[in-house]
């Protein structure tokens, strides 16, 4: 059968452990190895632990005794501690879908090519969230592949967008993992998007259509507060951080600096936009800042030009324009929905990348 190492980081997240050490162990087909790290937790997490290592042979406990943060703990687990072929990063306060490991495993051990393979999560708050939770995308075809390969150039362009892998959907090769090395302390926020850029240009990466995680929401999530302006900032650091590593290796791809800047400038225009609807001008005129810094030849686009008009017009002029063209837009059966740039994800959606798929890309 098998072995595959899992690295659970946790950090006063002992109301959630339980259940993410469950989700790994009633793995069909798998035998997982798995290490909880306690990073110095300042709640019963030591006793919960007790409880479940007096339950499960498979796990293993370490506590910190300072807090060391999460990237520093991640890399502990994935290279100093993962010796099985394959290893899985998922926190705590996650949970890992019914048949994940098996599915993401049978295609490496067909395929040696595919260093990683990744899904989709399902977001949720409560356990009620998961009742008749799906397995597979909706929108899949009927007759479809369940698994596919990413193409590389496209994959980093996605990333350039908004990452497109959930972490704990991700099962990688234990020895590429450690060819590419540790996750950056510089990105404590986009670090694991940077991670999968590194994977795609050192092997390939798959994707399977099924829900491999549950990933959830509340108000302690490190990335709760990283939408918009904060988001954009933070992904192109990891950007530049990439390309620090092996700008080579992105170009081959067809990645430039140029086409990142050009790029996240018309997205930061775009969230200034959406600023601009929900009344907040302050946050607008940082998000065209920002986006002038990155691109200053982004001035003189249309798109530029109406955005500092509905600036000049003030909040509430351009509340007063924008009624009376969402009320012309009804009339016309063409409506548009306001965008809040400061709404995070919500429950029952999805996260992942499912791209239209070409046979070549097939792995049967």
């Amino acid at each position: 059968m098998t072995s595959v190492d899992v690295v659970v980081p946790s950090y006063n997240y002992a109301q959630y452990l339980p259940g993410c050490v469950e989700s790994l162990f009633v793995q069909e087909g798998i035998n997982p190895r798995v290490l909880v790290i306690d990073d110095a937790s300042t709640d019963d997490t030591p006793a919960v632990a007790a409880r479940l290592l007096s339950r499960y042979r498979g796990l293993e406990y370490r506590r910190h005794s300072r807090n060391t943060g999460h990237i520093a703990t991640y890399n502990e687990g994935l290279l100093a501690w993962a010796v099985a072929p394959y290893v899985l990063l998922i926190s705590a306060d996650d949970l890992l879908a019914p048949g994940a490991l098996k599915r993401a495993v049978d295609q490496m051990d067909r395929h040696q090519g595919i260093g990683m393979v990744c899904g989709m999560a399902l977001l949720f708050e409560s356990r009620d969230d998961l009742a008749g939770a799906p397995t597979a995308r909706s929108n899949s075809v009927p007759d479809g592949p369940d698994i596919q390969i990413l193409p590389t150039a496209q994959l980093l362009l996605h990333c350039v967008r908004g990452n497109p892998i959930s972490t704990p959907t991700v099962v990688v090769r234990t020895e590429l993992q450690r060819a590419v090395g540790p996750y950056a302390p510089e990105l404590p926020h986009t670090g694991d998007m940077e991670m999968w850029m590194r994977f795609a240009i050192n092997s390939e990466i798959a994707v399977t259509r099924f829900v491999q995680a549950y990933k959830r929401l509340h108000s302690g999530n490190m990335s709760k507060d990283y939408f918009a302006l904060r988001e954009l900032r933070e992904r192109f650091k990891a950007v530049q951080y990439a390309f620090s590593r092996d700008s080579e290796g992105y170009a081959r791809h067809g990645l430039s600096q140029d086409y990142v800047r050009r790029t996240m400038a018309a997205d930061a225009l775009w969230v200034a936009n959406g600023f601009i609807d929900v009344g907040d001008h302050p946050a607008a005129r940082d998000c065209l800042q920002f986006a002038v810094d990155l691109w200053p030849a982004i001035v003189k686009s249309t798109a530029s030009r109406k955005t500092r008009l509905k600036l000049r017009l003030g909040p509430q002029l351009w509340e007063e324009l924008r009624s009376v063209a969402t009320l012309l837009g009804r009339l016309s059966g063409r409506e548009q929905n306001v965008t809040d740039p400061r709404r995070g994800p919500r429950p029952g959606t999805l996260q992942g990348w499912w791209p239209e798929h070409e046979p070549g890309n097939v792995r049967q």
